[in-house]
């Protein structure tokens, strides 16, 4: 979808996955290298290293955190005495709700949009980059990225958040990324920014 812009900067947050929106414009971008919802959520606010004048009050703010969570951290955290992948899931989300409730706090007339997670690649992804750990079997990450996607899509509204979804126009039928769609099985292709609505961050 065509992105509109009303001359304010949109503060994008995030992983690597922020280079998906390298094109849009008026954005000021803010990688933060590996960083993890867990780590979002654990830290708070000061994970986000804001400095004066990064974010003007009532500028939007977009979020994208997770990928790294589902790739590499559920499985092991799940196998921990006491803990399943339904409550690490629900931990890593409800601490990372609080950082994002905290810096609404700060920006009160800030629109705050929190990306859905991309979908995992599978095992046998074409030139998948072997520098990023994959923990568990597809079907687990498949199915942990939808559950989590789904528990942001229902709690962000209540919250007063706005949810973006840059997960299902991504994924094949299983639930897995789309081979079209990745040139390493982790980044989506720049090009393909379009197919994400952008429209509650971009808009007045």
């Amino acid at each position: 979808m065509e992105a509109k812009t009303d001359g304010r900067r949109i503060c994008l947050f995030g992983d690597s996955h922020i280079g998906l929106y390298r094109s849009l414009p008026r954005a000021s971008f803010h990688h933060l290298g590996g960083y993890t919802m867990h780590r979002v959520g654990r830290d708070g606010v000061a994970s986000l290293r804001l400095s004066d004048g990064m974010i003007a009050d009532g500028e939007p703010i977009g979020l994208t955190f997770g990928e790294i969570d589902i790739r590499a951290h559920v499985a092991p955290q799940s196998e921990l005495p006491g803990r399943s992948s339904v409550t690490v899931l629900d931990d890593l989300l409800s601490a990372y709700l609080k950082t994002v409730q905290a810096l609404q706090q700060r920006f009160p007339r800030s629109r705050i949009c929190i990306f859905m997670v991309v979908p995992p690649a599978g095992m046998d992804f074409p030139n998948f980059d072997p520098q990023f750990p994959r923990k568990g079997t597809d079907q687990q990450r498949a199915e942990w990225t939808r559950s989590l996607n789904a528990e942001i899509a229902r709690r962000t509204p209540e919250l007063g958040f706005h949810a973006i979804d840059q997960y299902s126009m991504f994924k094949d039928a299983s639930g897995l990324l789309d081979k079209s769609c990745s040139p390493d099985g982790v980044h989506i292709r720049p090009d393909l920014m379009n197919r994400v609505d952008l429209t509650v961050l971009t808009e007045e």
